[in-house]
């Protein structure tokens, strides 16, 4: 009796198999990374607008502290403290006024 042997593929791959496992693993590898940049991205950008908060917040009360001062600044100033600064009373009151030139209709009641 005679002993034949086969050999017979078991895989056979198709003529587009590689390309696209090629694509497949760089669209995998592609992804991770898109992801891994929109993460950090945005973990920075929430670090950035807690740091524009703080510096809104330091601003804002330097503003008011700025504000205080001033309305107690105000409250000093007398008639006296103003002529002692040189300021005077104002005279007499001229207005300055300005002539508002307006188009004139020029075409004839005959045009269209």
């Amino acid at each position: 009796m005679k002993k034949t042997t086969f050999t017979t593929l078991l895989v056979q791959e198709h003529p587009t198999e590689f390309l696209l496992r090629r694509v497949t693993i760089g669209l995998i590898i592609l992804s991770f990374f898109g992801y891994v940049y929109f993460v950090s991205s945005t973990v920075i950008n929430i670090i950035a607008r807690k740091e524009a908060n703080t510096h809104t917040a330091s601003l804002t009360s330097s503003i008011a502290e700025l504000e205080s001062e001033y309305f107690a600044r105000t409250n000093e100033i007398s008639k006296q403290t103003s002529e002692s600064l040189g300021l005077v009373p104002v005279g007499e009151k001229h207005f300055v006024t300005r002539v508002v030139l307006q188009a004139r209709n020029t075409t004839s009641a005959d045009e269209i």
